[in-house]
């Protein structure tokens, strides 16, 4: 394939920018999934790289350590409180992905990733909760060492811990439990301040737990992980544009959004040449000049009354022919670019659309119609209108066109699957990337 087409698909993947055509993924008479599995994992997929982009946005920040240390309650109970709203999304989205039928993207389901996610969202709330019921008056020192807010937060490090412990013997590094590793070391830093450890002992969880696993995420020689899951979604999202470019129908579309191509033409030509055909009937008898039969072949045998039957005429009748209507039928599908929506709100993913122009009846030679040199015309002795509608449909080309369409479909889907993949995988590394740093600049208040 050209780079330019390429280019021009991989800019799909993602798009930060809110675009003008924002379209749901049900257009009508647009098909951008041969299957409704496909167009759910799609979704989920889509939505989960906002809620990772969210996520990124949030871990450029310390999750709310810093507000911690100056113990600047506010600024703490704000950190906390997106961290919960982003925990809740990202609920739902593992909801969307445990939906999904079995055979699609069975690594992003894992169970104990989900496990995770929900004692992680256990956590976090219980921990937004404690914060929202601090007495106003209390100083936020005096309510840190209280015995019963270090019961409850000690309760909460326990929680995660055990958690956290279960996926790390299971090595996971998938996109899914990305987006949840990458937070959960800043509400496990948080907690374990709060509770009075020691710098070198947070330090250590950063450097020996944390660390290592983020970097098993962003390691793509690692089949399961988030990098390695990207990767192979790029080289299949590659491999598939380079056959829609050499099938019939997308080389001629070229993947460029807003193009147009012929599907098929057919036509059909109400016509019978002129001709003659021969008749067959009894000769008239040969009569006397008194108008009495002649009994000229074996009077003696036959009487005169039967004679005449046994004799036949050939008689050539001309016919004039018929040059009827000669009419044409022809589709054309358009591709179209729109961005997937949840709920009314742009997740930055954007998918491709075949969308089917209505077909066109016209008769031959209109201005409208294409090259007679692309249409199949069957001719015929077609006078009815019906007649010559049901020959076009029969004709090969057409019948191609529909399996053209189907094929085309079924790549054009695969495409915005890989696209929505990438853009989720692409997006966990990146909230990945920005809690490395982070927690590296933790790491030196410490030191």
């Amino acid at each position: 394939m050209t780079d330019i087409n390429r280019r021009n698909v991989l800019r799909g993947i993602t798009s930060t920018a809110l675009l003008t055509r924002a379209l749901p993924l049900g257009v009508a008479g647009a098909f951008a999934f041969p299957t409704e599995g496909k167009a759910l994992a799609m979704e989920a997929l889509a939505v989960g790289s906002a809620v990772a982009g969210m996520i990124a946005a949030h871990n450029q920040s310390d999750g709310g350590v810093g507000a911690m240390l100056s113990a600047n309650y506010e600024l703490l109970k704000v950190s906390i409180s997106k961290l919960s709203d982003i925990q809740n999304r990202l609920a739902e989205v593992y909801k969307r992905l445990d939906d999904l039928p079995t055979q699609i993207d069975a690594l992003l389901k894992r169970e104990t990733t989900r496990k995770l996610q929900l004692e992680m969202l256990a956590v976090v709330k219980g921990y937004h909760e404690k914060l929202l019921n601090k007495d106003p008056s209390q100083i936020f020192t005096d309510w840190q060492r209280d015995p019963l807010t270090q019961a409850d937060l000690r309760f909460l490090l326990s929680r995660l811990q055990k958690a956290r412990q279960e996926i790390n013997v299971q090595d996971s590094s998938d996109p899914s439990t990305a987006l949840v590793a990458s937070t959960t070391a800043f509400v496990e830093v948080n907690l374990k301040n709060l509770l009075g450890y020691r710098y070198p002992e947070i330090v250590g969880t950063v450097d020996n737990i944390y660390m290592p696993w983020l970097d098993a995420i962003l390691d793509e020689k690692r089949p399961h992980s988030a990098a390695g899951y990207t990767q192979k979604a790029n080289q299949r999202l590659v491999a598939t544009i380079d056959a829609i470019l050499k099938s019939p129908l997308g080389s001629r579309l070229t993947l460029i959004p807003g193009t147009e191509a012929l599907v098929a033409c057919t036509g059909a030509r109400d016509y019978v040449p002129p001709g003659h055909f021969t008749q067959r009937h009894p000769c008239p008898p040969t009569r006397h000049e008194d108008g009495q039969p002649k009994e000229r072949f074996f009077p003696r045998i036959w009487p005169a009354s039967s004679r005449t039957t046994m004799l036949w005429c050939s008689e050539t009748i001309d016919t004039p022919g018929r040059n009827g209507p000669n009419e044409r039928i022809f589709r054309k599908v358009s591709l179209i670019e729109a961005e997937v929506m949840d709920n009314d709100t742009p997740t930055g993913v954007l998918f491709l659309s075949l969308r089917q122009e209505p077909e066109q009846r016209l008769p031959a030679g209109n201005v409208n119609l294409p090259p007679d040199t692309l249409c199949q015309v069957a001719v015929g002795d077609l006078p009815k209108p019906q007649d010559r509608l049901n020959r076009m449909y029969s004709l090969k080309n057409w019948a191609d066109g529909n399996e053209a369409i189907k094929s085309l479909s079924e790549m054009i889907g695969a495409v915005n699957l890989e696209r929505s993949r990438i853009a989720y995988g692409a997006r966990t590394m990146t909230a990945c990337e920005v809690a490395k740093r982070n927690l590296t600049d933790l790491t030196r208040l410490y030191r």
